[in-house]
């Protein structure tokens, strides 16, 4: 008489326990982390005993690690969606399954930029304080139910005020010499709802102002400064601009950006020439470009070139200074 086939150990009866373990716990670390996710609170959910899951999984290590690999497979995934919409591009991410599972659980805001825009450098502008709109409030009625709407989407309740914002400056990394491709610039976006982040201003170099096209190597955005000195923080911030050296923007009204000083290295003898074309068609130019810009706690400003012009050290003066947040003491 045959013998009934017998099931194999890893299956579920309801279906296949080990993959609904799985991705159970990936929704549990979308929420609240890996800290979040426990093989008893699984199997409850799952209305399974508490045995069950370790038929599959030896221990919560075990069930990480394939819930490590599973994130590591669907961001993999995306990746090739992505690059198949973009096939002229070629992108290559070499990471860790445990740096991917870190990265992309949870997301909490993203904002998708178009295949012409970038951002190498993004630096938060918190609690920003805005004269203009602080006399907007949110009538209380309409706060309430706002508040309890917005809070049950995204753990926590609005403003009722506009006069205090979050931004985010992003800028772009220009790559090509000579205008070969888009501007790349800095924009501000408004992140105070972190999921609806929405641009509110950019802001560039003009490029009639020194026939930046035309001078050689790179025109446009590259980094800004990272520390955030009392200083200058919420009030100036420095952007490297290759071959229109380095700005300094009044960032007081992220809405409405301004110029307050610039600085363009001088050529010298070791500057490096930057070319275009191929071949016989190649044509090379001698150009600045600075290439990285940083702020100690005293306020020196400190810019590097990749055209090996060298470092300066610099400070601002007249009334760019009186922007910034020196101590009373402080020259100039």
């Amino acid at each position: 008489m045959a013998q009934p086939a017998r099931k194999p150990l890893n299956t579920y009866h309801h279906g296949d326990l080990r993959d609904a373990l799985v991705h159970a716990a990936l929704r549990e670390a979308e929420q609240g982390g890996p800290e979040a996710i426990s093989l008893k609170a699984l199997a409850k959910k799952l209305g399974v005993s508490q045995p069950a899951p370790y038929r599959h999984f030896a221990d919560r290590e075990a069930l990480l690690s394939a819930v490590t690999a599973e994130a590591f497979r669907q961001f993999s995934a995306m990746l090739r969606e992505q690059i198949g919409k973009q096939h002229h591009w070629v992108l290559r991410y070499q990471c860790s399954p445990h740096h991917v599972n870190d990265a992309f659980y949870p997301v909490i805001g993203q904002l998708d930029l178009p295949i012409d825009a970038g951002a190498h450098t993004a630096f938060p502008l918190l609690h920003t304080n805005l004269p203009e709109f602080s006399k907007q409030n949110w009538q209380q009625v309409i706060t309430n139910t706002a508040a309890g709407t917005h809070a049950a989407a995204d753990g926590f309740a609005p403003p009722t005020n506009q006069g205090m914002r979050d931004f985010i400056v992003a800028v772009g990394e220009t790559t090509a010499n000579e205008c070969l491709e888009a501007r790349q610039l800095v924009r501000v976006i408004d992140a105070t709802f972190e999921n609806k982040m929405m641009p509110v201003s950019s802001w560039t170099v003009p490029e009639a102002s020194g026939n930046f096209c035309s001078k050689g190597g790179r025109f446009g955005t590259h980094s800004t400064n990272e520390n955030m000195t009392p200083i200058y923080y919420g009030r100036v911030l420095f952007v490297a601009y290759f071959n229109a050296g380095i700005r300094a923007l009044d960032v007081r009204d992220p809405f409405n950006p301004k110029e307050i000083a610039y600085f363009i290295p001088p050529v010298t003898a070791k500057t490096d020439k930057r070319c275009v074309g191929r071949g016989a068609d190649e044509r090379c130019k001698i150009a600045v470009q600075t290439n990285n810009v940083e702020v100690d706690d005293r306020g020196y400003i400190y810019i590097v070139d990749r055209a090996n012009t060298g470092l300066h050290i610099l400070e601002l003066a007249g009334p760019a200074r009186r922007v910034a947040n020196f101590p009373t003491n402080s020259t100039n």
